[in-house]
């Protein structure tokens, strides 16, 4: 009953925060901006508020603060106290019917903005673009990501974490030491913890895992173009390669110097994240091709519960711990050697096989 009742109340943040969104998504013209706006602010106070709560105030003296009273509440009740449980409950339940009643009541003027927004016309003077084919293809998944706020912060929040950690490795580095030797990860060699951290974080970067399912019901449109298959394929590749490459130069940089990595053990971590970011992309779009969903009801099916994605987190991370256990094995070349040839093997399958495996997909 306890769990129950502590689950309402992100079930209750959820709803105010995703009943605020549709509203501004449907009132404002620049929905896509507006949305990524409040996703980038849901985010970081998220993150503020975690980060308040893991203060060590509660180590040090093992004082809980006010945050914590719930869980208190909970603790108590599960040792038989009815008073604690029943705040809990009160907590609750209250906000819960609250919220549901304040959004009921706009609901229906929520909905019809959403469903009726004014469209604004396409028809403007301008200068035309010309380029080639690859470039209008790369920027239409650019345009697609920005434009599709459940795309891209779940697909960028890993970039984000691994730009933040890296920072921090520099900026407060006796901190993130102290962390690691918690963690027992202090006898490690610091290019084998930066290399592992780089690799779980571009293996939550699962962008091309979704990007031929997003295509959705307008895939005959792609289909159409005047293009190979190997082009579109090797487009949606190369978007996702291009938009993970300066955070791979720039976070490989900052972990060697705040790891106070030689110049060589910093270009060995930097080859070994390039490689790793290569076969992520190639991987992934491999496993959206053999596991398409193209009548998905919204995009966050797509990019959140879709098997293709499901499936490419496996293998990226499976990937991780395999060329880490050759690291343990054979050290740093081993390692190395094992992206390497995982990278040629998907290179290869994508080349080989990768048209007719989209030529195949039927709507």
């Amino acid at each position: 009953l306890g769990g129950v009742l502590l689950a309402a109340l992100p079930t209750t943040l959820a709803l105010l925060f995703g009943f605020v969104m549709a509203a501004v998504s449907g009132w404002c013209t620049r929905r896509a901006l507006a949305e990524n706006l409040m996703y980038l602010a849901g985010t970081v106070l998220l993150c503020a508020v975690m980060l308040g709560m893991n203060t060590p105030t509660f180590y040090q003296t093992g004082e809980i603060g006010a945050w914590a009273a719930p869980f208190v509440w909970l603790a108590d009740g599960c040792l038989g106290d009815a008073a604690g449980l029943a705040k809990l409950a009160v907590l609750a339940v209250v906000p819960l019917l609250a919220a549901g009643i304040a959004c009921g009541r706009f609901y229906g003027s929520v909905l019809a903005a959403l469903t009726q927004r004014r469209g604004k016309s396409d028809y403007r003077l301008g200068r035309l673009e010309s380029g080639t084919a690859r470039r209008a293809l790369v920027k239409k998944e650019w345009q697609r990501w920005v434009n599709t706020p459940i795309y891209l912060f779940n697909t960028g929040i890993g970039l984000l974490l691994y730009l933040g950690a890296s920072v921090a490795v520099v900026v407060q580095r006796d901190q993130v030491m102290e962390l690691l030797a918690s963690e027992g990860l202090d006898q490690l060699p610091l290019l084998a913890v930066a290399a592992g951290f780089s690799a779980f974080v571009l293996g939550m970067t699962t962008i091309t895992a979704s990007a031929v399912s997003l295509e959705g019901r307008s895939f005959w449109v792609l289909r159409s173009l005047p293009l190979s298959g190997r082009e579109i394929l090797w487009a949606k590749a190369l978007f996702h390669y291009l938009v993970c490459l300066p955070f791979v130069l720039l976070c490989s940089l900052l972990l060697g110097v705040g790891g106070r990595l030689s110049l060589a053990d910093t270009a060995v971590l930097l080859l070994l994240c390039l490689c790793y970011n290569w076969y992520v992309a190639l991987a992934g779009l491999l496993i959206n091709l053999r596991w398409p969903k193209l009548d998905a009801v919204n995009d966050t099916v797509v990019v959140k519960q879709s098997a293709a994605v499901g499936t490419a987190l496996l293998a990226d991370f499976g990937l991780m711990l395999l060329g880490g256990a050759a690291w343990w094995l054979t050290g740093t070349l081993g390692c190395l050697a094992v992206v390497l040839l995982a990278g040629a093997v998907v290179t290869w399958l994508l080349w080989s096989r990768g048209e007719a495996m989209l030529e195949a997909i039927a709507l």
